[in-house]
């Protein structure tokens, strides 16, 4: 197998299954979780971890060794090799169904493989190596999380709340395309005013910088709550951060 198309899947509210009880389970369940799926459990032995997701109301659970018709109607199957379940059953069940299946450290039995993922609200960095080197991903996303702070989170939603203010674009996509990257410009100063705090101010100048071009100058812009904050004068140039 060679993983090589990298996509971000919808899985909100559509139902989805991890076979296996251990923590591996777990993780899988609450990566699921996270996403918005409806989470069914398929285990004869299910771990504590599995146990508490599954007690506090979040999974379901069949408690049992999974079985190929437990595939149907699911957009996602994850099996964790932690049980005996015929993981070769499985995988011909969801091949013929159209069902995306993975299997743990089995690639053979796999249409797709899990990334090392690093996230920040609505930001995902997702680092893979197609499934060759997964202590590699791990690693590496060990070594990323250090430099990924919770700011670049915080600017996906002040950006998101720009272009909100700014649709429907008044210019061709590509000038549209070339006045957000300069805007983003230098991104470290953007970030550095969001970890500060400085959100509208950011807000603000993003705004201007597309409603405007390289002239980050112009009329007063309202904050993402739609008022003008305090002091704003006019003049969109945004302090300097050193």
């Amino acid at each position: 197998m060679s993983f090589r198309l990298p996509i971000v899947l919808d899985v909100s509210d559509r139902r989805c299954l991890v076979i296996g009880g251990g923590p591996i389970a777990a993780h899988r369940a609450e990566t699921l979780l996270d996403a918005g799926a409806h989470v069914v459990i398929v285990t004869d032995a299910p771990g504590s971890a599995v146990q508490e997701i599954v007690h506090a109301g979040r999974a379901g659970l069949i408690q049992r060794l999974a079985e190929p018709d437990d595939l149907d109607g699911a957009a996602v199957a994850m099996a964790t090799q932690e049980d005996e379940a015929d993981v070769a059953a499985l995988w011909e069940r969801a091949d013929e169904t159209g069902v995306l299946f993975s299997s743990s450290d089995d690639v053979e039995h796999c249409h797709f493989a899990m990334p090392a993922i690093i996230s920040r609200g609505d930001l995902q960095v997702t680092i893979s190596t197609s499934g060759r080197a997964p202590a590699l991903s791990k690693r590496l996303r060990t070594l990323f999380e250090e430099t990924i702070g919770d700011e670049l989170g915080r600017l996906v939603d002040v950006l998101a709340d720009a272009r909100a203010h700014l649709v429907p674009r008044t210019m061709s996509f590509s000038e549209w395309s070339a006045r957000w990257s300069r805007a983003l410009e230098p991104l470290d100063e953007l970030t550095a005013r969001i970890a500060a705090g400085d959100d509208d101010g950011v807000f603000r100048r993003i705004v201007a910088a597309v409603r405007n071009g390289d002239d980050a100058a112009g009329e007063p812009v309202d904050g993402p709550a739609g008022t003008a904050a305090d002091g704003d004068d006019g003049s969109l140039e945004p302090e300097h951060v050193s």
